[in-house]
């Protein structure tokens, strides 16, 4: 029986795979059971920072599983608290509450709104989110989702979502005023929405009017923190201060790890005993996490800055010889999303056809590619994937008889 049959007979039928086995993974590299060699230009949906195989995340696993690899909440751990010093350092000052994943982060800020309703006696019971967000799968977390595959018929359970336009200052300073939301959690680059950066005057002035109205701003780093877009957290190009954070994915240099850097506002109504897990005291997770918060800042592994100009500017010049398939290239840091004028098959032919050429790449939103690499990837690795990349465009144009073909415009 294949690893294909093996998972549709054990593994709920919850996702759509490629189909492809994955083994193991080197530097920004995965090899499937054959030892055919992928360029991985997603780093597993963006937890992936430091790529596959990083000597510094291998010697934190050995050093710390020789020692422990669980410790409930009951005793103290330095890896935890040396881990929460170090975020809370690199953005707000707060505190932190542990989580296993960027949904249960999500989850844990609404306890915390709510409490501070309930003991504040706020009769706000509305939330401020960008159209097309995403803020997880859990049940409080997925009405924040405003996608309708993802939100479909599950019912709202605390607050109310309300949703702008991403940019639109004045559709938020419209909403603020008539709905009176209590806060306003967003993205500073919508992932899974297709990739859309906001903007630093965008963010700027939604702390003003939340500072006005004495509304929170909530800033949801699940997908763009760990220096995913050349700053620890991607809010940092605005100035601004959030008054929470969300954080996940590649918090824990590769395993499950999240939480919430609590600021002051909601820790003067949080109280011991409004929320709790059994991994909230995680010394494997923070071990690999501290691991990778030296590699990427303090080694500087995060200064993609130079890296990302130069994938746009490539990526760019492609689309010039291909407007009728790439539509609109958007970037922060290494972080991309190129919309393209295919259908959602055609899409998903496309990425079965990078896949023969070699490289990884994501689609989301049926019909945008999404590119999150490792952010140790190389300037020739970043030449590896453009090669495949337009050897795919010029591959699928052929065989889908599409016009203007991708040849160095001759």
């Amino acid at each position: 029986m294949s690893w294909s049959d093996k998972n549709s007979e054990y593994l709920a039928p919850a996702y759509t795979k490629l189909p492809v086995t994955i083994t193991k993974g080197n530097g920004c590299y995965l090899y499937d059971e054959e030892e055919n060699q992928y360029l991985d230009m997603f780093a597993g949906v963006g937890v992936n920072q430091l790529g596959y195989n990083h000597p510094a995340l291998n010697k934190a696993v050995i050093n710390q599983t020789k020692d422990m690899i669980h410790s409930p909440y009951h005793f103290y751990n330095p890896n935890a608290i040396n881990y929460a010093q170090k975020i809370s350092e690199y953005s707000i000052k707060g505190k932190v509450f542990f989580t296993t994943s960027g949904a249960e982060a999500t989850e844990s800020v609404l306890k915390m709104l709510y409490k501070r309703k309930k003991r504040t006696a706020d009769t706000r019971n509305k939330l401020v989110v960008f159209k097309n967000s995403f803020h997880g799968r859990t049940l409080g977390a997925v009405s924040l989702t405003r996608q309708p595959s993802v939100y479909q018929d599950y019912p709202t359970t605390i607050f109310e979502p309300i949703e702008i336009t991403p940019n639109s200052i004045k559709e938020l300073q419209d909403i603020v005023q008539k709905e009176n939301p209590i806060a306003f959690i967003m993205e500073p680059v919508l992932g899974s929405g297709g990739v859309l950066p906001i903007t630093d005057d965008f963010m700027v002035k939604a702390r003003e009017i939340c500072n006005e109205t004495n509304t929170l701003l909530i800033m949801d780093e699940i997908q763009t923190g760990m220096g995913r877009t050349g700053t620890f957290f991607s809010y940092e190009t605005s100035g601004i201060k959030p008054d929470a954070i969300l954080f996940g994915k590649g918090s824990g240099g590769g395993i499950p790890l999240g939480g919430v850097i609590i600021g002051d506002k909601l820790l003067e109504t949080y109280q011991k005993g409004d929320h709790g897990t059994t991994w909230a005291n995680p010394p494997l997770a923070t071990s690999l996490g501290l691991a990778a918060m030296e590699v990427l800042v303090e080694q500087g592994a995060m200064n993609s800055k130079e890296r990302a100009l130069y994938l746009f500017n490539e990526l760019m010049k492609i689309q010039d010889y291909c407007p009728h398939i790439l539509t609109e290239i958007r970037y922060k840091g290494l972080m991309f999303g190129i919309s393209t004028s295919l259908s959602t098959e055609m899409a998903r032919e496309f990425q079965l056809s990078s896949l023969k050429n070699g490289i990884l790449i994501d689609i989301t939103q049926g019909n945008i590619i999404r590119l999150l690499p490792p952010l140790i990837i190389s300037q020739s690795e970043i030449k590896e994937f453009l090669t495949a990349f337009k050897r795919t465009l010029n591959e699928f144009q052929i065989e889908n008889k599409l016009s203007l073909l991708l040849n160095g415009g001759q």
